[in-house]
């Protein structure tokens, strides 16, 4: 196993697995192009910046809910977004 090192977080790889980063999130995907995981992270000191830097980036219908894991606490959204050929 490798690990992915951001400045605010960590993440063990599993072997298989490829890492893209991006401005605007990381992505882990299977070698083989089946499945991916996307991880994004944005840190805000009050008020409605963290609404206004997630506007448009995942459907409208879903809203931020609480979440936590060990020290971490902040707001996140879970969603699965299906590919379309075109």
């Amino acid at each position: 196993m490798n690990k992915y090192e951001s400045s605010w977080w960590y993440i063990e790889v599993a072997s298989g697995w490829l890492v893209e980063e991006k401005p605007e999130c990381v992505t882990f995907c299977r070698e083989d192009g089946v499945g991916a995981l996307q991880i994004s992270a944005y840190k805000h000191e009050a008020g409605d910046e963290l609404r206004e830097f997630t506007k448009d980036e995942f459907p409208e219908e879903l809203t931020l809910q609480p979440v936590s894991c060990g020290k971490f606490i902040g707001q996140g959204v879970e969603y699965i977004a299906m590919a379309t050929s075109g």
